[in-house]
């Protein structure tokens, strides 16, 4: 019998099973992540995280930290050092001005997720701990260096149009740079469609788990150890309160990752009403 204090204790640190991962695997990662000072020493000196602890039921102290030169597209990344995720945070302010402490939480949850399949809405869970609603909701407009590739290749390539149009006018070179422009506004509308309609899988998401199991229900941090198709499933249960805890007990019973859950966060609800 596995121990609760034990579990909870893991739990806490963001050290929990990912999918299909069996109990002695479990067991010998989570022997391996031991505690380093980088992600507390950084936490202390970012100010008050209580809030993102609290919400996210998450303080991994395991996780490496360190400061490094990035990419120009790039804000901060989560990496691999041996066995555990690296944090890189740039030495100076990213030029688009987002601070150092939504960088660092951001790349929090991707640490945590390290060992889920990845999966868009782990970008959605990650841009969620920003203060900006346009950043939480845009989360998907330009993820992958190809996205931001194409965005500046695009917009390179309709500033040579325009300077080409300046000097040599033609209704050639004005069909092209409309043209070019055209296809620059539809792929980010289409990207932002896109961010939206998983953003909306989220929020519905939150809203249902809210009606079931009450508002004081940590939502967020339990959405933080779910994959998209069982937080699909979440926002779409249509049953009572005690089918979805009779559903998460019968998935304990076969599943350590389950049993986390169960253990961590349902069990609480099977006696209130």
């Amino acid at each position: 019998m596995l121990d609760q204090a034990l579990l909870c204790s893991l739990n806490r640190k963001g050290i929990f099973p990912f999918p299909g991962e069996d109990k002695k695997a479990f067991f010998l990662r989570a022997r391996r992540l031991s505690y380093r000072a980088d992600w507390c020493n950084y936490a202390e000196d970012l100010g008050d995280l209580c809030p993102f602890q609290t919400t996210w039921d998450l303080r991994p102290d395991w996780i490496a930290v360190v400061e490094g030169e990035l990419s120009f597209w790039q804000g901060a990344k989560t990496s691999s050092l041996g066995h555990i995720p690296l944090i890189t945070l740039p030495k100076r302010l990213p030029w688009y001005g987002v601070s150092k402490k939504e960088l660092f939480l951001h790349e929090s949850i991707h640490s945590v997720r390290w060992w889920f399949p990845l999966e868009d809405i782990e970008e959605v869970l990650a841009y969620h701990t920003s203060p900006s609603l346009w950043r939480r909701k845009a989360a998907l407009m330009c993820t992958t260096r190809s996205h931001v590739m194409i965005c500046l290749s695009l917009v390179c390539l309709g500033c040579f149009l325009d300077s080409f149009l300046f000097m040599y006018p033609s209704f050639l070179w004005i069909s092209l740079s409309l043209f070019i422009k055209s296809f620059l506004m539809c792929f980010l509308l289409l990207r932002l469609r896109f961010s939206l309609k998983v953003n909306q899988i989220y929020d519905r998401y939150l809203c249902n788990m809210a009606d079931l199991l009450g508002q004081g229900f940590p939502a967020r941090a339990l959405s933080l150890r779910l994959t998209k198709s069982e937080m699909q499933r979440f926002a779409c249960w249509n049953t009572s309160k005690e089918h979805l805890i009779c559903w998460v007990q019968k998935q304990a019973k076969g599943d350590l990752r389950w049993f986390f859950l169960y253990s961590c966060y349902v069990r609480s609800r099977c006696c209130l009403r």
